[in-house]
């Protein structure tokens, strides 16, 4: 019985991992602009601007490499996210 949870749980965060390496997730794409959206608050920034400026997002929303790392922090911190 341990071990089918524990499956799980590996085979769930090895999806987590490969969602947040590829560029075209929408759940990295996802959970930047959640971040993007907490960060400029009250601001009047779009998340998508801000996201863009903290090099989040390229100039085609995609998500870059520094991107990548605040997904793979946000998923990792936020285990119901």
């Amino acid at each position: 019985w341990y071990g089918d949870h524990r499956d799980l749980h590996l085979s769930l965060r090895r999806q987590r991992q490969m969602c947040i390496r590829d560029s075209y997730n929408p759940a990295a794409k996802e959970a930047v602009l959640y971040y993007a959206k907490v960060m400029v608050g009250s601001w009047g920034y779009k998340p998508t601007v801000y996201a863009k400026r903290m090099g989040w997002l390229d100039t085609e929303e995609k998500v870059t490499i520094e991107g990548q790392k605040l997904a793979k922090w946000i998923f990792e911190s936020e285990p119901e996210f």
